[in-house]
C-alpha cells in the first residue's frame, strides 16, 4: 500500500478587478478594504486633492480690479 501526501497549496480564485468594484459600491468592503486589495493586486492609486475654489479666488480678483 502506497499513502501520497498532497502539499499542494489550493488554488486561489482569480483577482477580476470588476468584482472588488462591485463589493465596494455595495458596501461588502469598506474603502480602505478597496484601497489594500487594489494595491496588492498591482493598481496604483493616489490620495484624492482637496479641490481648490480657483474660481472664486480669480473672481474676486477681477472684482477688484
Amino acid at each position: 500500500m502506497v499513502v501520497v501526501f498532497d502539499w499542494a497549496v489550493p488554488e486561489t480564485s482569480e483577482f477580476v478587478l470588476p468584482d472588488l468594484i462591485h463589493a465596494a459600491q455595495l458596501g461588502l468592503i469598506c474603502p480602505e478594504e478597496f484601497r489594500k486589495n487594489a494595491v496588492k493586486f498591482g493598481g496604483e492609486l493616489w490620495e484624492a486633492k482637496p479641490e481648490t475654489p480657483k474660481a472664486s479666488e480669480e473672481a474676486t480678483v477681477t472684482r477688484s480690479n
